[in-house]
């Protein structure tokens, strides 16, 4: 298997196995760059901070190989939320994000976090909120 990065594959193709040498003919051909992603981004979570009667989870994203393409949330095995990134678009190597969840009912609470890079490996984190 090949380590991640952006590769150029060359193609060689001869016919002089099956021709005389004052007739034998080469070609070659370069691709284009090829990325190889096979590491999912690393998602890591801040401890969840009240704010009023919103709770607020930072999230930083990090991927090593190619820019992240999505990250989204799920509470509670909901469904998946997209979420915006600080800068306002998702197209970098390193990328950080806010969850704000307004009204939690009290109890336990699951919030996962999951960001996608441009290879489409996912990578995700999870946080226990404890409302009171």
């Amino acid at each position: 298997a090949l380590a991640d990065g952006k590769y150029y594959f060359r193609v060689v193709a001869s016919d002089s196995p099956a021709n005389a040498p004052e007739s034998a003919r080469e070609g070659e051909l370069v691709s284009a760059p090829v990325l190889i992603d096979q590491t999912p981004p690393a998602v890591r979570l801040s401890a969840p901070r009240r704010s009023g009667h919103t709770v607020e989870v930072e999230a930083e994203v990090n991927d090593a190989a190619s820019p992240l393409r999505s990250c989204e949330y799920s509470l509670d095995a909901g469904r998946w939320t997209p979420l915006a990134a600080e800068d306002g678009i998702v197209d970098s190597a390193v990328e950080k994000f806010l969850v704000r969840l307004p009204g939690l009912g009290s109890g336990e609470h699951l919030l996962v976090v999951r960001a996608f890079d441009s290879g489409g490996n996912a990578g995700l984190a999870r946080v226990l909120i404890r409302e009171p």
